[in-house]
């Protein structure tokens, strides 16, 4: 069981398995209760995170009988704790509502027996549910909340909570305070041997560095993600920076790579049943496709993954989906179409709290009115948005607005 519990601690999933899986049959032996319910949901939680949503169904199961036992003892710190185990579980198997339910059972039991240092994962993975549901400044809230939780009780803070944190920082517009506290966390993860967190945190800095406007860096930082990704083995997590690593490349005018890694995400994302990287892959797959001049495959796959995803749920990517779909739309000429998901999804990122979709979705409207003709319109939604962007460090919206500038003729001097 410490062995399980060392291996979770790494989110070294398939070992955690293996191991769990030799505690579950010797507690059952030796009729040890309570180290039976440890290794059942310790289990649970790795089949999930090693495998796919096709495994949901044995390892809540799992759990189903690991809080069966745990109530039967009367044990109410280990309930609490089945409790816990089983809200991420029904997190990682998108059933939302009866994750947060047990998140806040657990809350519950932990706060009546005095447990206070178990508070922080709940709190965060309540602060999750809230980003799922597209609302940033809750989600900050919460995250933050559980981060000086665990600083006040717990261990390895800054390694669990920080990169996170650093995220919903991104997306509010703190472009310097984001890399910071990613950085900060990518080097803690590193030093604890902890792989599978290190390139969680690593996976963000290729946003930092797109918003900032350097896009070698972002397809630099993709690049090391995804060796990283690959190094560790987990199919899930090298779909993602596949899908990833297309985007940034797309998004850099590299078209032929980046239809490379987008078809190899689409193909991985197909055999994982996850509907968010199955969405996202097929945006970035469009991004690439709209960079070779490829409009009808363009069209066809952001027009699908818009379908399984449209924002704010699971806006780290369904906003990449909106904009995937954004820019086809306005490649195309579709300019009414283009101008109502533009309105529609700057309205759900300034409800939400993201600022950089709100940038992003002021962009589109410029550019909107550039496609109309509306050329005075265009450069003075341009002109004030850059100014913004460049104070606020967003390089990449500066820099795209200037190209707005660029192609509206200038005054006409009449004599």
């Amino acid at each position: 069981m410490l062995e399980a519990d060392a291996y979770s601690g790494l989110e070294d999933f398939r070992n955690g398995a293996a191991a769990s899986g030799r505690a579950l049959a010797a507690a059952q032996r030796q009729g040890m209760v309570q180290v039976e319910v440890r290794a059942l949901h310790h289990l649970a939680i790795a089949r999930i995170r090693s495998g796919s949503l096709a495994d949901c169904p044995g390892a809540l199961d799992q759990i189903a009988q690991a809080r069966a036992k745990a109530e039967a003892t009367g044990d109410r710190f280990l309930l609490a704790g089945v409790l816990q185990d089983l809200g991420v579980a029904l997190a990682d198997c998108e059933q939302r509502a009866r994750s947060e339910q047990a998140d806040r059972e657990a809350i519950d039991l932990y706060r009546e027996i005095g447990a206070q240092g178990r508070l922080a994962p709940l709190l965060y993975n309540l602060g999750s549910s809230r980003l799922n549901e597209g609302d940033l400044l809750g989600a900050d809230r919460l995250m933050r909340e559980a981060l000086e939780t665990c600083e006040a009780y717990g261990t390895l803070c800054h390694e669990r909570f920080l990169h996170p944190v650093g995220a919903n920082r991104l997306h509010r517009g703190e472009l310097a305070e984001a890399r910071r506290m990613i950085e900060e966390s990518l080097q803690r993860n590193l030093q604890s041997g902890n792989r599978y967190r290190a390139a969680e945190a690593r996976s963000f800095l290729p946003d930092v560095a797109f918003w900032s406007g350097d896009l070698a860096q972002a397809v630099e930082h993709a690049r090391q993600v995804l060796a990283l990704r690959q190094e560790i083995g987990n199919p899930r997590g090298v779909a993602w920076a596949h899908s990833d690593l297309a985007t940034w490349l797309a998004e850099a005018g590299h078209g032929a790579e980046a239809l490379e890694h987008g078809r190899q995400a689409v193909a991985l994302a197909s055999k994982q049943g996850e509907i968010s990287l199955q969405a996202c892959s097929r945006a970035s797959l469009s991004l690439a496709e709209l960079a070779t001049g490829d409009l009808a495959s363009a069209d066809r796959e952001s027009a699908r993954a818009l379908a399984l995803l449209p924002p704010p749920h699971k806006p780290f990517c369904s906003f990449l989906v909106w904009r995937a779909r954004v820019q086809v739309l306005l490649a195309r000429g579709e300019l009414d179409a283009a101008g109502a998901l533009i309105d529609t999804g700057l309205e759900l990122a300034r409800r939400g709290g993201f600022v950089t979709y709100e940038l992003q979705g002021r962009l589109f409207q410029a550019e909107l009115a550039l496609a109309r003709g509306r050329f005075g319109e265009a450069r003075q939604l341009a002109t004030e948005l850059a100014a913004e962007a460049r104070a606020k460090g967003f390089g990449i919206i500066a820099q795209r607005c200037g190209r707005v500038i660029a192609k509206t003729p200038g005054p006409v001097v009449r004599g």
